[in-house]
């Protein structure tokens, strides 16, 4: 085997083994929740509703997002109900979890590689 066939069969086995991590399958298993749950998602779209809401008010809108506008009264209500809903909770920390896996992967692959992996993932020009 050569090396040019040794690193489709390597990115597919790295691949396997992301989707079958414990924090892959918790992320899928959590997704799914929020996805089956209407009051979940009606209280983060109240939530996001409200921030925009304080943002736009404030005046400090801009294609980066929200800038130092202090949260409304309703939006801090809002984010104590996101904060205390059992589904949302599950599906934010596995969210943090999955990211957290795939990070020290990317800084392992870093290392192993000689250059970072997800820096030639990212979009040219954009902020993110």
């Amino acid at each position: 085997m050569t090396a040019d066939t040794d690193l489709p069969k390597a990115a597919h086995t790295f691949a396997r083994a992301l989707r079958e991590s414990p924090e892959y399958r918790e992320y899928l298993a959590a997704a799914e929740a929020y996805q089956n749950d209407p009051d979940a998602q009606h209280l983060l779209h109240q939530l996001r509703e409200a921030q925009q809401g304080s943002c736009a008010s404030a005046g400090s809108c801009s294609s980066s997002g929200c800038g130092e506008a202090p949260p409304s009264l309703e939006a801090e209500t809002l984010q104590e109900e996101v904060d205390a809903n059992p589904v949302l909770s599950r599906f934010f920390a596995s969210q943090e979890e999955l990211v957290t896996l795939v990070r020290s992967a990317n800084a392992r692959l870093t290392e192993c590689l000689g250059f970072d992996l997800a820096e030639l993932t990212k979009t040219a020009g954009g902020c993110c």
